[in-house]
C-alpha cells in the first residue's frame, strides 16, 4: 500500500497523512534543489536548507552548535538555495531521485499507472546534506588522521539533529549509502558512530541494506599456520574487496591472474609481498612491499615500479585493457567493542572505473571460449588465523583452501558494514514492479526474470558477525521512478533511466527560458530506503499528533506488528526480515487503532478514493448505498450511514482524525 503514498493524489492515505511538519533529511549527494518535485502546489520551495560539510568554497553561513563549528556552511534562504550559482551540485542524480521518493512534492508528470509521481511525504519540510567534502578538507583529514567520511557522516547528523530540536519537529534520516570496508560487527568507526548516534540522541536513521544479495560476496576461510588459503575474485570496473584477518604476525602475499571458469592459472607475479613493515622488503627474497600498485592503458605510469616487479607487472599487462588496480596486504590499526586499539592484517583489492580485461581464450575443453578473468590472491600467514572477505560493487569471490578445494562465496552475509551496531533501521528491496518506459523509446521495456512481489535479487541480508539480523523490512526498490538531476551530465546512462523530459519555467533564479528536467528509474536499496524514510514521516505526524517522538526502537516495532506477509516473506524471510512494510497498518498501529477497533479492516479499499471538503468524504469509486461507520480515534463509532451521492456526510463531527469502514471493501483515515 506504499503505492497510495506515491500517488500523492490526496486521496487514500496522502490525504490522511502527508508528513507535514515533520522534517525529513536526505544525506547523499547529486542533488538538484531546482527540480519541481520540491515545489508545494502554491510555487513555494519545500528545502528548508542545504547543508554541505567540509567544504570550505561552498559560501552559505557557518554552522555553530554550542561551542562547536562544524566543517562547511549551510544555505537556509530559498533565493539562495534556488541559486545555481551557490547550489549546485553535479555528480549525478542519485539524492535527487531519493529526496523525491522520501519527500516529493505530487508532479503533473504521470506514471505507467497513470497516477502522478509523487513522494511519501508531499509536505514534509527536506533539508539535504551532502555527503561529500572538497580537496582541501580531505587533505585536512589525511593530514591528522581523521576518518574523512564519518566525520562528515557525523556533522550532518549533529546539524540535523540540531534542526529538529530547535525547531521542535520530528525527524527522519534517510542514508542511501554503505560499504563493506570493516568487520561486520558494528566497531568500525561508520558503525559505529551510526550506533552511537542512534542510542545516545535518539536519531532516527533509516539505512538502506546495499545491495550485494545477489552475489558470491561473502567468503570466510581458515588457515592452518604456513598453508595457503587463496581468494579468486571478479574484477571489474570499480569493484573493491575487503578483507580482515585476526593476526599481528606476517601474512605472505602472492599474486595470479586466473580462469574463473576452471581456475586455471595464467601467470603468476614472480614477487611476494609481507604484510609486515619489517619483512616487506627485501630484492634477495623476491619481498616487495605490502601492496601493489599499477596502470594499464595507453597513458599508463609504472615508472615507480623496479625490477621483478616492473617486469611481473609488464607480464601483466597482457591481461588488462585499461583502468588502475592496488592489492595491497599490510598490518592496520582498528577499535575493538571497548574502543581500544588492535593490530590486525587487512587484504585490500581495488579495481578502477574503466578497468576491463583483454580477451583471453580458454582452449582446454572441447570448444575454444572466450574466458573469464580474475585475480587469484594467495594467503601465507604465519599463525592458524580465520579471513572474513567481501567483495563490493559488484565484485564476487570464491575460494581455495591448502588442498585446492573450492569454496563458493555466499550472500548470506551480505548486509553492508554500516548496519552493523544493530541500531538503525535496515531497509531491503522488494519488486513491486517489473516495467519501464523510456523517453526514448516508443513501447514500455517489461523485465519477465523479475517477479513482482518477490524479493530484489540484490537486496543484501544477513546475521552480521555481532548477531544482529538485517534487514528490519522490505520496501519497493526496483523500477522507482522519481526526479532526476538536471544538471547531471549522465542523465541518459543506462543505471539512470530517463522515462521522460518535462519543460519548466521560473525553477530558480535568473531561468529565462523554459528547462528540461529529467524522470528517472533508479532501482537499489537506495531507493527502497528513502520509500521507508517517507512513511516513517507520516507515522512519525502521527506520533506527535499524541505528544510523541519516534525512535528507531519504536520503528522497529512498528514495523515488527504492521508488516504485510505472503508467499514470498514466508518463502525467503530471512531476506524480508519482518515483511514488506505497510504504510497503513502502520498509522493504525502509531495511533492505536488496531485495537481500539478491533472490527476495523486492515486494508484500504481498492479503487476508491478519498476525498475531504469541509463536512463532505467524497467516496469516489463506492456505489452508494454501501454502509459507513465512521469511528474516532478511542475506536467509539461516532456515525452509522451510508454512501449517498458518492459521499458521506461529516457534519456536526469536531475536528480530528477518524477512521471510516466501508462495508467490507476496507478503511482509511481521514482527516476533519
Amino acid at each position: 500500500q506504499a503505492g497510495d503514498v506515491i500517488t500523492g493524489t490526496g486521496g487514500n492515505l496522502p490525504q490522511a497523512y502527508t508528513g507535514k511538519g515533520v522534517i525529513v533529511g536526505v544525506i547523499d549527494d547529486g542533488f538538484d534543489a531546482t527540480h519541481p518535485m520540491f515545489k508545494d502546489k502554491d510555487g513555494n520551495l519545500r528545502i528548508k536548507a542545504v547543508y554541505e560539510p567540509g567544504n570550505s568554497n561552498f559560501g552559505g553561513d557557518s554552522v555553530r552548535i554550542g561551542e562547536w563549528t562544524l566543517t562547511g556552511s549551510v544555505y537556509t534562504k530559498t533565493e539562495d538555495i534556488l541559486d545555481t550559482t551557490k547550489v549546485k551540485n553535479t555528480d549525478g542524480s542519485h539524492g535527487t531521485h531519493c529526496v523525491a521518493i522520501a519527500a516529493g512534492s505530487t508532479s503533473d508528470v504521470k506514471a505507467l499507472s497513470g497516477q502522478p509521481i509523487g513522494g511519501m511525504a508531499p509536505e514534509a519540510d527536506i533539508i539535504f546534506c551532502r555527503a561529500g567534502g572538497d580537496g582541501d578538507y580531505y587533505k585536512w583529514a589525511e593530514d591528522y588522521g581523521t576518518d574523512a567520511n564519518a566525520w562528515l557522516i557525523s556533522e550532518s547528523l549533529e546539524y540535523l539533529g540540531y534542526e529538529a530540536t530547535k525547531q521542535q519537529k520530528p525527524l527522519v534520516i534517510s542514508f542511501s549509502m554503505n560499504s563493506h570496508d570493516g568487520w561486520h560487527d558494528g566497531t568500525s568507526n561508520m558503525a559505529y558512530l551510526l550506533g552511537q548516534k542512534v542510542k545516545d540522541e535518539n536519531l532516527p536513521i533509516i539505512l538502506c541494506a546495499s545491495n550485494e544479495g545477489g552475489y558470491r560476496t561473502y567468503l570466510n576461510m581458515m588457515s592452518a599456520a604456513k598453508d595457503t588459503i587463496s581468494v579468486l575474485s571478479t574484477a571489474r570496473d570499480g569493484s573493491y574487496i575487503w578483507g580482515g584477518m585476526q593476526t599481528t604476525k606476517n601474512v605472505q602475499m602472492e599474486i595470479a591472474v586466473c580462469s574463473l571458469q576452471d581456475g586455471y592459472v595464467y601467470y603468476k607475479m614472480p614477487v611476494n609481498y609481507n604484510s609486515d613493515p619489517n619483512k616487506a622488503y627485501d630484492p634477495k627474497k623476491n619481498y616487495w612491499g605490502q601492496g601493489l600498485l599499477f596502470e594499464a592503458g595507453e597513458d599508463a605510469d609504472n615508472s615507480g615500479l623496479e625490477g621483478k616487479e616492473l617486469k611481473g607487472v609488464n607480464k601483466l599487462l597482457e591481461y588488462i585493457e585499461d583502468g588502475y588496480v592496488e592489492i595491497w596486504c599490510y598490518q592496520n590499526v582498528a577499535l575493538d567493542k571497548n574502543r581500544k586499539e588492535y593490530t590486525y592484517t587487512e587484504v585490500w583489492e581495488y579495481f578502477s572505473d574503466g578497468f576491463t580485461w583483454k580477451t583471453v581464450k580458454n582452449d582446454r575443453g572441447k570448444k575454444v571460449t572466450d574466458d573469464v578473468l580474475g585475480f587469484k590472491i594467495n594467503l601465507i600467514p604465519d599463525e592458524a588465523t580465520e579471513l572474513h572477505c567481501w567483495g563490493d560493487l559488484g565484485a564476487e569471490l570464491w575460494g581455495q583452501d591448502n588442498d585446492l578445494n573450492y569454496i563458493d562465496g555466499t550472500s548470506s552475509m551480505s548486509i553492508g558494514d554500516w548496519n552493523t551496531s544493530g541500531e538503525p533501521v535496515s531497509i531491503g528491496a522488494w519488486t513491486a514492479n517489473n516495467e519501464q518506459k523510456f523517453a526514448s523509446e516508443e513501447n514500455s521495456y517489461k523485465n519477465e526474470n523479475l517477479t513482482v512481489g518477490d524479493i530484489a535479487y540484490f537486496s543484501s541480508y544477513g546475521t552480521d558477525l555481532a548477531g544482529h539480523k538485517h534487514p528490519n523490512g522490505c520496501t519497493p526498490g526496483v523500477f522507482v521512478l522519481a526526479a532526476g538531476n538536471s544538471f547531471d551530465p549522465d542523465n541518459q546512462a543506462e543505471w539512470n533511466s530517463v522515462y521522460e523530459w518535462k519543460g519548466y519555467k521560473n525553477q530558480f533564479a535568473g531561468q529565462t527560458s523554459e528547462r528540461d528536467y529529467p524522470f528517472v528509474y533508479m532501482s537499489g536499496t537506495s531507493m527502497a530506503t528513502p520509500t521507508a524514510a517517507g512513511i516513517v514521516a507520516l507515522w512519525a505526524q502521527a506520533a506527535a499528533e499524541k505528544g510523541k517522538s519516534l525512535t528507531c526502537k519504536d520503528i522497529k516495532d512498528i514495523i515488527k506488528h504492521s508488516c504485510d506477509t505472503d508467499e514470498f516473506t514466508e518463502a525467503k524471510g530471512e531476506r524480508f526480515g519482518d515483511g514488506k512494510i505497510n504504510a497503513y497498518k502502520g498509522l493504525l498501529y502509531v495511533l492505536g487503532i488496531e485495537t481500539s477497533i478491533p472490527t476495523l479492516s486492515k486494508e484500504q479499499p481498492k479503487g476508491v478514493n478519498f476525498r475531504v471538503a469541509g463536512d463532505i468524504v467524497y467516496t469516489d469509486g463506492a456505489e452508494d448505498g454501501i454502509e459507513a461507520t465512521i469511528y474516532n480515534l478511542q475506536g467509539v463509532a461516532v456515525r452509522q450511514t451510508k454512501v449517498q451521492g458518492g459521499a458521506i456526510s461529516l457534519e456536526g463531527l469536531q475536528k480530528g482524525v477518524y477512521a471510516v469502514q466501508l462495508g467490507k471493501l476496507g478503511s482509511t483515515l481521514i482527516r476533519k
